[in-house]
């Protein structure tokens, strides 16, 4: 029960960081980028970026904003984590938090969700510019999703160590 409420604590902490935090913006304006590179969208969460070289650099810059957004992500969880999570002393609960930050599947979740919201070759600086968002309330779904997934592992690994214990004290 307690791993349920440090979960929706977690959900509400990223909820909030996300909904505030990241509006955050200074008015960006790159010499020879669209006027939309770097803009950010209030209910989204966006990467901008570009590739140099011709219409073949389409699918690399796409492919960059892919890995740019994973990371941001990351760093996102990490700033919650670090933010509301510090101090935690209770090793289950310190490795239910730290379980957010190691996300094999979020590649998978990025590829997924991402949209790419934005396309633009720049013939004259011979670059592609590319902007991917995904929604800020598909990335705190997916995250209730991962608590969820991750609080039903924990409470099956502790069960299980209990039933060890119960084994080994009764073989003594």
């Amino acid at each position: 029960m307690f791993l349920e409420a440090i979960g929706l604590s977690l959900v509400k902490a990223l909820s909030s960081f996300l909904f505030s935090k990241m509006l955050v913006y200074s008015d960006i304006n790159i010499q020879g980028a669209p006027t939309w590179f770097q803009k950010p969208e209030s209910a989204y969460i966006c990467i901008s970026t570009y590739q140099e070289g011709d219409l073949g650099s389409v699918g690399i810059a796409k492919d960059k904003a892919k890995k740019q957004m994973s990371n941001k992500l990351n760093e996102i969880m990490e700033i919650v984590v670090y933010d509301n999570y510090r101090n935690l002393e209770d090793k289950s609960e310190k490795a239910f938090v730290k379980s957010f930050l190691n996300d094999e599947d979020l590649p998978i979740f990025v590829n997924k969700n991402i949209e790419f919201k934005n396309i633009e070759y720049v013939k004259k600086v011979n670059t592609t510019f590319v902007r991917g968002c995904i929604s800020k309330d598909t990335v705190i779904e997916y995250e209730k999703e991962r608590i969820e997934l991750i609080r039903k592992k924990l409470t099956h690994k502790r069960a299980d160590n209990a039933f060890e214990e119960l084994d080994n004290s009764s073989a003594k």
